[in-house]
């Protein structure tokens, strides 16, 4: 074959398109990444984070000392946090926020509130099953013992806290206040606490 015919072979083997099944092949392949693509920008990202207002109300600067060990510091420390606004501070969470009322007794009698994520109120975290049962009801409260959330106890008298949680950005901002002007307490075994470990009390 000449140099010519060899140049001209060459030429036509470079502008050959490629055999059918591997042009196949190639669509398939850009078809699936593109509805892979699709499926995974309808599903939740597992690194998807959202905010959580973290503050705790005055009461509790007083027995910070308790606390500092064995909590996360809150953002502020402000009356503010019973109904927060935005110069309250937030954190990020993977999980989800929550509010916890509880009886505060040092050199007064009163109730102080605390806001987060879950993630980040014990420094050494919750135990698996108690995280997942606090967050099991969405957008609700109940009350808890503060044993079973491993909480410093601060009320020689009373072991019950009310916690919220919910999920969302910035979904604890409830007026606790409010919340609690409507709340009706009642009686509760602690067996039955042990063995539900919460119980839903309100729903937001």
């Amino acid at each position: 074959m000449s140099a010519e015919g060899c140049l001209s072979t060459t030429m036509t083997c470079r502008h050959r398109p490629p055999p059918l099944p591997v042009f196949i092949l190639l669509v398939a392949l850009v078809q699936a990444a593109r509805a892979d693509g699709f499926l995974q920008s309808l599903s939740p990202h597992p690194n998807h984070y959202h905010q959580c207002y973290s503050c705790a109300s005055q009461a509790y600067l007083s027995v910070w000392n308790q606390l500092m060990h064995h909590y996360f510091p809150p953002k502020n420390f402000t009356d503010r946090c019973w109904s927060p606004d935005p110069d309250v501070g937030t954190v990020l969470c993977r999980t989800a926020c929550f509010t916890i009322v509880e009886e505060i007794y040092e050199h007064y009698s009163g109730q102080g509130v605390l806001r987060g994520c879950v993630d980040r109120l014990l420094l050494f975290g919750l135990d698996d099953d108690v995280r997942d049962a606090i967050t099991s009801y969405e957008n609700s409260c109940r009350t808890t013992d503060r044993h079973l959330l491993q909480m410093v106890a601060l009320s020689p008298e009373n072991h019950l806290v009310l916690m919220c949680t919910c999920s969302g950005r910035l979904c604890n901002d409830r007026d606790m206040e409010y919340v609690l002007s409507g709340a009706r307490t009642t009686p509760i075994s602690p067996l039955l606490l042990l063995a539900a470990i919460v119980l839903p009390l309100c729903v937001l």
